[in-house]
């Protein structure tokens, strides 16, 4: 109990009047599960910043006498360290990915049965399909469906609970979500077509988020992230694309995750982003003082993005962090 006492402590960040970025950040992830609490998705609120890393969340067990309910603290990691400086708020729209992981793991399990069916119905088709062939394909061609059902099946580290989180994210913040994302694959340049165990390739993601975006109204913002499929599928990383990659991830599956996502976000009630919302926060920013925490901040600084310079855009936000951090309580 001791060593995780001493994690717990070393995990979560100084909190006091002069840690501004820490207060802005405890602030913005408190009004969101705030707001899904209100919708009817609680959550815990022991969830809190981590710094020095990329984007990401994790759990740790709290130290606990009792083995059967083990309380647990939710990290999110955000880039950079605790100065203020640090602070991008249209790539904050991946703060709402990380807390869809919170949400799933708590009230997954309608997203989990959803999936679930969809995924084994296809793999039920293609064992089908698969019966008129060779012996040796037969068992080439199952091991593949074993390996897909390894990837897709959901679960925490499931391909299919990623791509729920970015459709959570791009339902919550629209196009600043896609903008997010653009400026990760800019920054990391990953190659698109890796099968990594836990997430799935930059590829997939993008089109799944292609898809979703289709579906949900931002037909007009798609543009950049459809450019950047299409270079894919012509550069020399596009040879990692065997006929094993293309099963593995096969356009149908994505398709249904993209789905179960969508209605996993009205089955929980959350608000969405649509051309209704982005215009009350045009509206917003014509109002001192008028914005608070929640996903308006994010479209805000997406909105301002596409209208002023760099430099202004730095002002108005730290400005903006800085106010809105001194109104949280410690």
């Amino acid at each position: 109990m001791a060593q995780d006492i001493e994690i717990m402590i070393a995990s979560v960040p100084e909190i006091g009047p002069e840690q501004k970025r820490v207060l802005f950040d405890v602030g913005l992830i408190q009004a969101t599960v705030d707001a899904w609490g209100a919708a009817g998705v609680p959550l815990s609120r022991m969830v809190f910043p981590n710094y020095g890393c990329e984007w990401n969340h994790k759990h740790l067990p709290l130290p606990s006498m009792d083995r059967k309910a083990v309380p647990r603290l939710d990290l999110i990691g955000f880039p950079g360290g605790e100065d203020l400086e640090d602070v991008s708020l249209v790539d904050y729209a991946w703060i709402y990915h990380e807390l869809g992981h919170i949400l799933l793991r708590a009230h997954g399990e309608w997203f989990c049965n959803h999936f679930d069916s969809q995924i084994n119905a296809f793999v039920k088709a293609q064992k089908l399909r698969a019966l008129a062939d060779s012996d040796l394909n037969k068992k080439r061609a199952e091991s593949v469906l074993d390996r897909l059902l390894g990837f897709w099946s959901p679960g925490e580290s499931a391909w299919s609970n990623e791509i729920a989180c970015d459709i959570i994210a791009l339902w919550t913040s629209g196009p600043a979500f896609l903008q997010a994302f653009l400026d990760t694959m800019d920054d990391r340049e990953p190659d698109p077509y890796y099968l990594g165990e836990s997430h799935p390739p930059y590829e997939v993601r993008a089109f799944a988020l292609v898809e979703a975006a289709e579906r949900l109204g931002w037909n007009g913002d798609i543009a950049n992230i459809q450019d950047r499929i299409d270079a894919w599928r012509i550069s020399p990383a596009a040879k990692a694309r065997t006929n094993e990659y293309v099963t593995l991830t096969d356009a149908d599956i994505v398709k249904s995750a993209v789905s179960s996502s969508i209605e996993f976000c009205r089955e929980c009630g959350l608000e969405a982003c649509d051309k209704d919302r982005l215009k009350a926060v045009e509206g917003l920013l014509q109002v001192d003082n008028a914005l608070d925490f929640g996903p308006e901040l994010v479209l805000a600084a997406w909105l301002l993005r596409g209208q002023d310079s760099v430099d202004s855009c730095q002002a108005w936000e730290r400005k903006l962090v800085q106010a809105l951090a001194g109104t949280v309580m410690l």
